[in-house]
């Protein structure tokens, strides 16, 4: 007999059996414990464990997937943030705080900071009012605009309160720049934009819709004829067979009235709708005519001006004291108040203008553009200078910047904030 290791061993003789005693070499009992795996029992083999484990595998693949494509996880966690937001908007209504914009304000003066909060009307032009871009790089949201005109239906417009520099508002640098092709003055002419060439159409008017290739982007439809008030001379009315011929002046007139191009001003929080580059001419006489018109209460040099341009004008509008001028500029100094309302005239002359602060008046800007061709020339634009004129100026001309203009809904409140 083997042990285990194979070993044999002697053992004492063996007795014989008897009725009452085992054989060694009978094992029937030893074998009846065993027994044989038959379709009776069952079991599990390797084969069935892995396959058993690849199903558990894909049904929890499928299952991520489902809930990942379902956005189940982006539900639960939007469903967190929901509730938080919640019991954070009753902690803050519970201890008297106010929502304005999406965000709290521990009382009503906070936000305005002594401000009115006001529909503004005509005497309101030239007033500070919050709007949700930053001009000049300094964090504070309530320096930067002035009411400039208020429509019949109620819409108002808000005017840059100082020529903008592109290196401090990224909104101006990329409209400007980018989308309408304007060159920025560096060194004293910092807060001058210009454009070295003409650009081609940037859009076309509502009115004449027959203007359609591809130098016009006929796909940007403007509707500046009806929203800022550009109703006499119409720049598609010149545009050329190729989109880049007609007067140049047009041209660039165009890419400051396109309002796609001026789109990053458009703070829709504040109830904007659109933007450009800055105000038409028809824009500036009705704001300076509510202000500064001759019949206006308490204004003795008042001065009534009239935007005279039609289909009919070569290249662009006149402008004077009758609606049949036949101006190409006109000096408003007589109307003493209005030349010295920064609403119309920032600075009244050209250097003064502190851009690195150190209280030296360094910088050079004559003036600002307005969204108009001029009928002086087919290269000439309107623009406001120093010198208290509307007067006209080449699109190359480096001395010039820009004053952008945002309309908001009617009915709109804001905060008169200075």
């Amino acid at each position: 007999i083997a042990n285990v290791v194979g070993e044999i061993i002697n053992h004492p003789p063996i007795e014989e059996p008897t009725q009452n005693k085992r054989s060694p070499k009978d094992n029937s009992n030893l074998i009846s414990n065993f027994q044989p795996l038959t379709s009776d029992h069952r079991g599990i083999t390797l084969i069935a464990l892995v396959i058993t484990i690849i199903i558990m595998l894909i049904l929890v693949t499928v299952t991520i997937t489902v809930a990942l494509k379902g956005e189940l996880f982006n539900t639960a966690k939007q469903a967190k943030t929901e509730t938080e937001n919640k019991i954070n908007e009753e902690q803050n209504l519970a201890s008297g705080k106010v929502e304005i914009d999406g965000e709290w304000y521990d009382s009503i003066e906070e936000y305005t900071d002594g401000g009115e909060v006001v529909t503004p009307t005509v005497d309101d032009y030239g007033k500070y009012v919050k709007y949700g871009v930053d001009l000049n790089g300094d964090g504070n949201y309530k320096n930067d605009w002035k009411v400039f005109y208020v429509d019949e239906e109620g819409r108002t417009f808000i005017i840059a309160a100082d020529y903008v520099i592109g290196d401090k508002c990224e909104a101006l640098k990329t409209s400007a720049e980018i989308n309408s092709h304007m060159t920025h003055g560096t060194g004293i002419f910092e807060y001058c934009y210009y454009w070295n060439i003409a650009p081609d159409y940037a859009c076309y008017d509502k009115h004449n819709e027959t203007i359609q290739n591809e130098h016009t982007q006929s796909k940007k439809q403007c509707s500046y004829p009806d929203i800022f008030m550009g109703t006499g001379y119409y720049c598609s009315d010149h545009v050329g067979d190729d989109g880049t011929g007609g007067y140049q002046n047009s041209r660039c007139a165009s890419s400051l009235m396109c309002t796609e191009n001026w789109k990053d001003f458009v703070d829709v929080k504040y109830g904007a709708t659109y933007a450009i580059g800055g105000p038409t001419l028809e824009m500036w006489v009705a704001s300076w005519n509510k202000k500064h018109g001759k019949d206006v209460e308490g204004e003795t040099n008042g001065i009534t001006l009239y935007a005279n341009g039609s289909r009919n004008t070569s290249c662009g509008y006149y402008v004077g004291t009758t609606e049949s001028t036949r101006n190409i500029y006109y000096d408003i100094t007589g109307c003493t108040k209005g030349y010295y309302d920064t609403l119309y005239f920032p600075h009244r002359t050209y250097n003064n203008l502190d851009l690195d602060g150190d209280k030296e008046k360094d910088e050079v800007c004559w003036g600002y553009w307005i969204a108009s061709p001029a009928n002086a020339g087919g290269d000439d634009l309107v623009g406001i200078n120093y010198i208290g004129r509307v007067n006209y100026n080449k699109f190359n001309n480096s001395t010039y910047g820009l004053r952008p203009l945002v309309c908001l809904e009617s009915g709109v409140k804001l905060v008169n904030a200075i």
